[in-house]
């Protein structure tokens, strides 16, 4: 069985795009993930007929790594940001002084994990 969380981290990740060139479809699709449907399908089928590689990462956007708490001596931990709705599977290493990410869906920023 298919993650659909993975298909919505897909569309995450084509959403600029799409936006931009099927401005209707890029919505609908957007409308029915915050719905809860499965958009694999038609998402796929949108990008194939818009000739847009789904070669995008969608498992994350920056490398999701260590970062250091703390000063001299302290242990190191993994924060992250993941969609602020348990929708997407995508996630974004947290970088100083950076700001927060925001959620393509939504609008609202991403919200910070300790993994």
């Amino acid at each position: 069985m298919v993650d659909p969380s993975g298909h919505v981290a897909d569309l995450c990740a084509h959403l600029d795009l799409l936006r931009r060139f099927a401005p209707r479809q890029a919505e609908q699709l957007v409308s029915d993930a915050l719905a809860g449907q499965d958009v694999g399908q038609e998402l796929a089928g949108l990008l194939l007929r818009l000739e847009i590689p789904e070669t995008a990462d969608a498992a994350r956007s920056t490398p999701v790594g260590p970062s250091l708490v703390g000063g001299f001596g302290r242990h190191s931990a993994h924060e992250v940001f993941r969609c602020p709705g348990n929708r997407c599977s995508r996630a974004h290493a947290r970088l100083p002084a950076a700001p927060a990410p925001v959620c393509h869906l939504q609008g609202s920023p991403l919200r910070l994990t300790r993994d």
